[in-house]
């Protein structure tokens, strides 16, 4: 369930790191920061009164004692620096849980600029990493046989073990590079209300919405972004996968939306 904490949304941007992508050095070091500030371990302040008692108790122990000890007993309240110090231990130790705290939101937030301030350079960086993975999953993808799966690759063995482990693989690195550019760019992408908005999220020419079934919101390929979507739709000529921002997205969709609506003005 997604958490209201603004450390916790802010704390997913630290995915970032574990993605295998050349990171601007301010975002490298802003995720390190926020990474030990979250483990900062700072004991829970004693109840509040606890230590001052202790103090008070000990102090007055001592007092009464000397006074038993002595053939003319007084009692010098004078000197309460005892109590004193378990009185400003008892506010350090609040202080210091506060400001741990403190820190850990401040943390968040030079987090959450270094991202903001460099969000160009970690949005490409995702971007040519998502160029790699497809490339390679679709020269694996066309060397498996039809109906490649777990069965298969482990009858078979060899390359065709290799390959489709390989794009099973791929497939999950994927799903985290969209969900990363999600992290990093600031922008909302279109709602996925019809077939050509919802494939063009995950492809550029348009062609991919052509195999979409309205009803089941899928493609003939399988759900989008799905191991058997993958398998399948690698095989196809003429497809151009991309991660694109919102406003990447939002751009061709308009365009695409126009050419659907010039072709059938053009048909009548």
């Amino acid at each position: 369930m997604p958490s209201t904490d603004p450390r916790y949304t802010v704390g997913r941007l630290v995915t970032l790191d574990s993605l295998g992508i050349p990171l601007p050095a301010a975002v490298g070091r802003a995720i390190a920061a926020f990474t030990a500030a979250e483990a900062l371990r700072v004991p829970a302040p004693p109840r509040p009164g606890v230590l001052v008692r202790q103090a008070m108790t000990g102090e007055a122990d001592r007092l009464a004692r000397q006074a038993a000890e002595s053939a003319r007993p007084s009692f010098d309240l004078g000197d309460v620096s005892a109590v004193a110090a378990a009185r400003a231990e008892e506010q350090a130790a609040a202080d210091r849980q506060a400001l741990a705290t403190e820190v850990r939101d401040a943390a968040a937030l030079v987090l959450a600029e270094a991202v903001a301030e460099n969000a160009g350079q970690v949005i490409a960086a995702i971007q040519a990493r998502h160029a790699e993975v497809v490339a390679d999953l679709v020269k694996r993808a066309r060397r498996l046989p039809p109906g490649a799966s777990d069965v298969t690759a482990l009858e078979a063995g060899g390359q065709h073990r290799a390959d489709f482990l390989a794009v099973r693989d791929a497939v999950a690195e994927l799903d985290r590079l969209r969900a990363a550019i999600r992290l990093a760019d600031d922008g909302t992408p279109p709602d996925p209300d019809d077939g050509l908005s919802a494939c063009s999220a995950w492809e550029q020419t348009g062609r991919l919405a052509g195999t979409w079934l309205a009803p089941a919101g899928v493609t003939t390929h399988g759900p989008l972004g799905s191991l058997e979507f993958w398998l399948d739709a690698a095989r196809e000529d003429g497809y151009r996968f991309w991660l694109p921002t919102a406003a990447e997205q939002e751009a061709r969709l308009a365009e695409l939306r126009a050419d659907r609506q010039a072709r059938r003005l053009a048909a009548r």
